[in-house]
């Protein structure tokens, strides 16, 4: 596979963007039981401190994630940088386009 050897940032970013994608869905996954755990902590008063603790774990988890997934971006991007002023070869509009569908990501809310 001598291709693949000439592309190491194109394919590091694209890899990357994609690993960002995913630990930001599960940011947001994190976000969604955490609060389904305080709207039940509310209707709940028995349950009330189980569950509010539960859904301050799942919140903190959340923000665990969101960093993880800004740290891979910013190597993404980085990488992506690499890449270009190496001239590697491949569409350039993938990590792209892996890029926006992260940011979009960004502003989604739960």
């Amino acid at each position: 596979m001598p291709a693949l050897g000439n592309r190491t940032f194109y394919l590091t970013a694209s890899a990357l963007f994609f690993g960002a994608i995913v630990t930001e869905s599960l940011a947001k996954h994190h976000v969604g039981r955490g609060v389904t755990a305080m709207a039940r902590s509310a209707a709940m008063q028995s349950e009330r401190s189980p569950l509010s603790e539960a859904a301050t774990r799942h919140f903190q988890r959340s923000e665990l994630w969101k960093l993880v997934g800004f740290v891979l971006a910013a190597l993404a991007v980085g990488s992506w940088a690499a890449s270009r002023m190496r001239r590697e070869p491949g569409l350039q509009s993938v990590p792209l386009v892996l890029l926006c569908t992260y940011v979009l990501l960004l502003f989604l809310t739960v």
